[in-house]
């Protein structure tokens, strides 16, 4: 299974909606053809400086792929209510489609990519979830918001790590 890693793309949030998401998918075609019709998984974020800060993690097996549900009413209510928050914070959307196996393509499987698609988001979540917990995900969360490992999983304790914690840390690139 091979995914690539698509972004991150401005959103021009404070525009006329339309107008801007109709661009926005003209930039993307012009860039990569194909890629507003692929199948995979999608990261709404907000850049703080030089650091991009994940806030919603989906995915598509849309037919019309990700310009089918990246924008769709349900997905806008999260965006906006973080953008009324986050005002002086511009919107990034990082797109990460499932390719095929044997030219690198676009993936258009929808029956074999859904369980790949699947572990994808639900990776991504917990990465998500790691880098910011206040993610608007509420599905898939369960483990990243409840499971404590020391030093590598949930929200560390103060205080110096275990030597253990401190292997485990780095074995997992962690640290």
């Amino acid at each position: 299974m091979n995914f690539e890693c698509y972004g991150p793309y401005e959103l021009n949030w404070w525009e006329d909606n339309d107008r801007w998401r109709a661009d926005f998918w003209k930039q993307v075609e012009a860039e990569y053809d194909g890629l507003s019709e692929a199948i995979g998984c999608y990261v709404f974020c907000l850049r703080f400086g030089e650091k991009y800060l994940p806030w919603y993690v989906g995915q598509t097996l849309n037919q019309y792929g990700f310009k089918g549900e990246v924008f769709e009413s349900h997905k806008v209510l999260h965006y906006e209510e973080l953008m009324d928050e986050k005002q002086r914070h511009q919107p990034f959307l990082m797109l990460f489609p499932l390719m095929t196996e044997e030219n690198w393509n676009f993936s258009k499987n929808r029956s074999k990519g859904s369980e790949q698609i699947d572990w994808l988001e639900t990776t991504l979540i917990s990465m998500a979830y790691s880098a910011n917990p206040e993610i608007r995900n509420m599905s898939k969360t369960a483990f990243s918001r409840y499971i404590y490992v020391n030093g590598i999983i949930g929200a560390q304790y103060p205080g110096r790590k275990t030597d253990a914690a401190r292997v485990a840390s780095k074995m997992f690139n962690l640290s």
